[in-house]
């Protein structure tokens, strides 16, 4: 455990928190589902000017690593990657359903895989990991996570139907108000569309094993 704490420490030194795009079209939603030992990741392209599915992309592998908070990444991420090295000449900025920088070592799933494949990546939780915020006080509101002198992200109420907020940070190569923009852009439920299709996506390929 020590040597990948070592690692995270390392990658976090390459995380980018500047826009690498002046515009963003096509995102794509990535999640991963389970069937014993083999995972199913899905990625799901959602053209955002059109509000529209347009591609979906799956990746199979065996898993050889157990859940562990804080380390996501090393369980998900050769599923994740597979699907991500598929479409990524399409995709303009992906949305991972996990944390980014809101980590304890700023090193979560999303900005891991950003860094590993050098793309532009946003983490969105369900839950929170870490830091502290103000509960959102109305549908559409953003407050900032803080952890100690640190704004980490943005706890978001992203559905009318929902008194829970989601849990948006900055992967890689994305600056803080432009990750909390796109997802706002693609939040239809609680759960930006796009993570919430693939999440739909792999988990029935997974079934279907």
């Amino acid at each position: 455990m020590q040597e990948l704490i070592e690692e995270q420490l390392r990658l976090r030194s390459r995380v980018r928190l500047e826009d690498a795009h002046s515009s963003y079209r096509i995102c794509a939603g990535v999640d991963v589902s389970y069937r014993g030992d083999t995972a199913v990741a899905a990625c799901v392209l959602w053209d955002m000017g059109a509000a529209r599915e347009v591609a979906t992309v799956y990746h199979r592998t065996t898993v050889d690593f157990p859940y562990i908070p804080g380390f996501l990444s090393y369980r998900e991420l050769p599923a994740m990657r597979g699907c991500i090295r598929k479409v990524r000449d399409r995709v303009d900025v992906f949305l991972i359903d996990g944390n980014g920088i809101l980590h304890p070592r700023g090193m979560g799933i999303a900005s891991h895989l950003g860094v590993v494949e050098d793309v532009p990546t946003i983490g969105v939780a369900k839950n929170l990991l870490m830091g502290e915020y103000r509960m959102p006080r109305a549908w559409g509101v953003a407050e900032p996570i803080r952890a100690g002198d640190s704004m980490v992200g943005y706890a978001y109420l992203s559905s009318r139907r929902s008194r829970k907020p989601i849990f948006i940070s900055p992967g890689h190569m994305v600056s803080m108000e432009t990750a909390l923009e796109i997802v706002r852009r693609v939040c239809v439920h609680r759960i930006p569309e796009p993570i919430r299709l693939a999440h739909m996506r792999s988990g029935d390929a997974a079934r279907s094993l």
